[in-house]
């Protein structure tokens, strides 16, 4: 793969480099022609000797480039390193950063290598060469024991806390003032998260990994971070089931939203199995039960989850996710019975400049017991719509800007819990 990747870059900046003119007009020009062409049909003797005979006649950085692509392509590493040294002034970023990845993948630094690999995404000049540094950054990511994700958003909400706005509430025919905090709350929220995994195992059927996440969120008005840590266990296999090829993946997470409070704990396990039934339709079912605990309070969740995606063409898919679900609390003892339908449409397409998500979600939701104070059956119905979209075309360090918007209405035969939100979500994300 490393050797094919090699040969591309070259193929790549054939254009680019001929007209460089650092030792002499005429004289630089040719040794490059020549060092590229002997890189090209895989002379890597012949490119090396042209790249010395021209640095003899005067300091040439991108000369030393070609050297150091001549000499990885020999296998004498500690060379290239060295090559690749003096050749931190070459005009020709992005294959001076392709370089310093090629070095480091061979070395087996995944992870560095990555780092380079990005950069140079961020500099690509066309089409290609975007391509080129993606396939080489994806190739390391499949190779690599640790894979890091990390996510920076700024939300902007007229309710973040999804409340109502009345300002008074009757309970058993008086009215009663909301405190602030039950009101509704404008404002802004700032997150950002990291997340490493580890693959404990590997092979062509099955990928188990182990993940820790950190996460910071800060709100308007609040004088604390909240800082949160994830602890997660994956293992995805690939099966022959009912003479058709399944995916069976388990889940499990283990969870504290604040890392001060000791008390407050979400632990979750998930197991779902998924298929084709053709070449455009897929589907997927699961099952699910999560545990939240605080110092007053725990619920109990069970979840059964469904489905469907077809494949419109490359890149475009369609889909509904169906979920059923019923959670029993402590601290209100009832039950919650909630139906889901999230209707949903993405569309990605490689070297386009922008990513959409569109999504929409109906729900509802059912107490099987009167809420004390109302003397009424709670049931509600929550509206989402939004979109996402990743601008793929702006990079930093493999990272792309994104923009959500969402739309939120919940309507409840008891209004307090009537609500409506509009949020916007700024951020960056990796794109690796």
């Amino acid at each position: 793969m490393l050797h094919a990747i090699l040969r591309l870059c070259f193929t790549v900046i054939i254009t680019m480099l001929v007209m460089v003119t650092v030792i002499g007009p005429a004289r630089a020009s040719t040794a490059i022609q020549d060092a590229i062409g002997r890189l090209n049909i895989g002379d890597n003797h012949g490119a090396l000797a042209i790249a010395d005979r021209g640095i003899e006649q005067g300091p040439s950085p991108d000369l030393q480039l070609i050297r150091g692509y001549a000499l990885l392509g020999l296998n004498q590493i500690d060379a290239a390193k060295h090559a690749v040294i003096a050749a931190r002034a070459s005009t020709q970023r992005y294959q001076y950063l392709m370089l310093r990845g090629h070095i480091l993948a061979h070395d087996g630094h995944h992870n560095m290598a990555l780092m380079w690999y990005r950069r140079a995404y961020d500099l690509a000049p066309d089409a290609t060469a975007t391509r080129l540094a993606l396939t080489a950054g994806r190739d390391e990511k499949n190779r690599r024991h640790w894979i890091w994700s990390a996510d920076f958003s700024i939300r902007s909400s007229d309710n973040l806390n999804l409340s109502t706005r009345d300002e008074t509430v009757m309970l058993l025919g008086l009215p009663f003032t909301l405190s602030p905090n039950a009101r509704a709350t404008s404002g802004r929220e700032y997150n950002a998260s990291l997340t490493s995994r580890y693959k404990v195992s590997q092979s062509e059927s099955h990928l188990t990994t182990a993940g820790l996440a950190l996460s910071a969120q800060r709100s308007d008005g609040s004088p604390q971070t909240v800082n949160g840590i994830t602890l997660s266990f994956d293992t995805v296999w690939k099966v022959q089931m009912l003479n058709a090829p399944k995916t069976i993946t388990f889940s499990a997470i283990q969870r504290r939203p604040d890392i001060k409070n000791s008390h407050s704990q979400v632990q979750s396990a998930s197991m779902s199995v998924a298929g084709q039934i053709d070449d455009r339709l897929g589907w997927s079912v699961g099952i699910g039960v999560v545990a939240d605990n605080s110092e007053t309070w725990e619920n109990r969740t069970k979840q059964i989850t469904a489905s469907m995606t077809y494949f419109v063409r490359p890149g475009l898919n369609i889909g509904l996710y169906a979920a059923q679900s019923q959670t029993t609390s402590d601290l209100e003892t009832q039950k919650q019975k909630t139906t889901v339908f999230r209707p949903f449409l993405t569309y990605r397409c490689e070297g386009c400049a922008v990513d959409f998500d569109i999504f929409s979600e109906l729900s509802t939701a059912k107490y099987d017991e009167p809420t004390p104070l109302f003397g009424v059956v709670r049931a509600d119905r929550l509206q989402q719509v939004g979109v996402i979209a990743t601008l793929n075309s702006v990079t930093f360090f493999g990272m792309s800007p994104y923009l959500s918007v969402k739309h939120t209405k919940r309507s409840s035969n008891i209004g307090l819990y009537d609500a409506m939100a509009r949020d916007v979500f700024v951020g960056f994300k990796s794109v690796f």
